[in-house]
């Protein structure tokens, strides 16, 4: 039998990264883990959260309501509404689509109830990008910025067009960000750029009160 290397035994093993330090954003996406987290725990707890769901047109149309007062783009339709009203917050999204799946609209309002917290804006988008899978990644090629007022307060409206980054399917997209009837809110439109016109867009956003 062939006698042991004891001196290749005895050889220290060099420690390991651990794996997440590779990752140049490991901190960004764990935070944006925790905060995503959040939306989860209330789907799973929705009674202790007050987590309630609106299918449909006119459940779509209601939760909308709670935000702003509008007139939906041609060809959309509400889908669903989701409303989380509990001791800590009150988080609104009605989530409207194309009639021919060439778009969708997302309307959405964050409420804290605590006056200690900070209202945080990003926090409001997560929530949006979260629930609604349907939202692209739009690489804008040209893109104009609208300051309105709405409820009293400034709000920035931005209208791009350019192109989807998985499918390079060009858009029209206006996003918002604007004070609803009880807090901050945000409004995502996208639709393909042959099935929204400039002059939808005018009126979808002349229509928000």
């Amino acid at each position: 039998m062939p006698e042991s290397d004891d001196s290749i035994m005895n050889v220290p093993a060099v420690p390991r990264k651990p794996r997440f330090y590779r990752h140049p954003y490991f901190f960004s996406i764990a935070s944006s883990t925790i905060l995503i987290s959040l939306v989860g725990c209330c789907f799973l707890s929705k009674f202790l959260m007050g987590f309630t769901q609106f299918d449909g047109a006119t459940g779509a149309n209601e939760v909308a309501a709670r935000v702003i007062e509008w007139t939906p783009p041609k060809d959309f339709t509400g889908r669903q509404g989701v409303v989380f009203d509990n001791f800590a917050m009150e988080f609104d999204i009605a989530i409207f689509q194309h009639n021919e799946g060439r778009g969708v609209l997302v309307i959405a309002q964050l409420h804290w109830k605590s006056n200690s917290l900070e209202k945080n804006r990003a926090i409001l988008q997560q929530f949006v990008e979260q629930l609604v899978p349907d939202l692209k990644k739009i690489d804008p090629a040209h893109s104009e910025t609208r300051e309105l007022t709405i409820h009293d307060k400034p709000a920035k409206f931005e209208i791009s067009q350019g192109e989807d980054l998985a499918s390079i399917t060009k858009f029209r997209q206006v996003t918002a960000e604007l004070q609803g009837k009880l807090d901050d809110a945000i409004i995502i439109l996208q639709c393909e750029e042959n099935y929204l016109t400039e002059t939808e867009i005018n009126d979808f956003i002349q229509s928000i009160k």
